[in-house]
């Protein structure tokens, strides 16, 4: 059995450690890194908050499209020409729907654009979203 050397014969000159200018090398990437991680989560947070708002502000659109629909069902003349601004609430947001009805070629058909707008604190933003369709009498 080999014997353990004794303890002042083990000298520090063997255990060595990391210099002050490997630390801050480490330390510098280490920070790159985490920077860069926050700045995606950042990125990422604002990305669903407008995929959210033009999700919300299509929904609206099209609720009111359909509203436009189920109002000429049932009517034996066409859908009136002009346009109108209406407000609506739909998850918790106040939006603001510009529809704009116009006449085609068919005397029956007309040309419907959708323009929505989100109202924060009193203020329009957008547009938001924006929608063409036609409708018939059928």
């Amino acid at each position: 059995m080999a014997a353990s050397p004794p303890v002042e014969a083990i000298s520090l000159v063997d255990a060595r450690g990391f210099s002050l200018l490997e630390l801050m090398v480490a330390l510098a990437i280490l920070a790159i890194v985490a920077t860069s991680v926050y700045s995606r989560g950042g990125d990422a947070a604002v990305q669903l908050h407008g995929l959210e708002q033009r999700t919300l502000g299509h929904w609206v659109m099209l609720n009111q499209l359909t509203k436009i629909r189920l109002e000429q069902r049932g009517e034996d003349s066409p859908i009136r020409l002009g346009s109108f601004r209406e407000r609506k609430i739909l998850g918790d947001r106040v939006w603001e729907v510009d529809t704009e009805i116009r006449q085609t070629t068919h005397p029956w058909v007309r040309r419907i654009e959708l323009v929505v707008y989100l109202i924060d604190d009193g203020v329009e933003v957008g547009p938001i979203d924006r929608v063409t369709a036609f409708v018939g009498r059928y």
